[in-house]
């Protein structure tokens, strides 16, 4: 499992090696909802995941993509918000042969 590093920007773009694939994440707040596109090799995983506490962002399995990214709310169970991107909400990459995280659990 590992961590992504994030800003607590309403909109950020960035680069990430996750499991020896080069990804593109783009997150981004549209009203009370954050999304998330996904680029793996300038493939297009997904556009537009709507990003909720502890569910897989990636919204289908897919051969393009490998493992899983979730959001955690460290605090409570509300869906992410960018003001506290980094901080009470966290986002985790979980690879493929890993157990998720009780945490993560729902």
């Amino acid at each position: 499992m590992e961590n992504i590093t994030l800003s607590a920007l309403p909109a950020q773009t960035f680069q990430v090696v996750l499991d020896d694939q080069q990804c593109r994440i783009t997150l981004y707040q549209r009203g009370r909802r954050m999304y998330l596109d996904l680029e793996v090799d300038s493939e297009t995983v997904c556009r537009g995941a709507i990003c909720q506490n502890r569910a897989s962002v990636v919204p289908f399995p897919t051969l393009s993509f490998s493992g899983s990214l979730h959001f955690w709310d460290t605090l409570g169970d509300e869906p992410p918000q960018y003001d506290r991107l980094g901080t009470r909400f966290i986002l985790l990459y979980v690879s493929a042969d890993e157990m998720l995280p009780d945490a993560l659990k729902f």
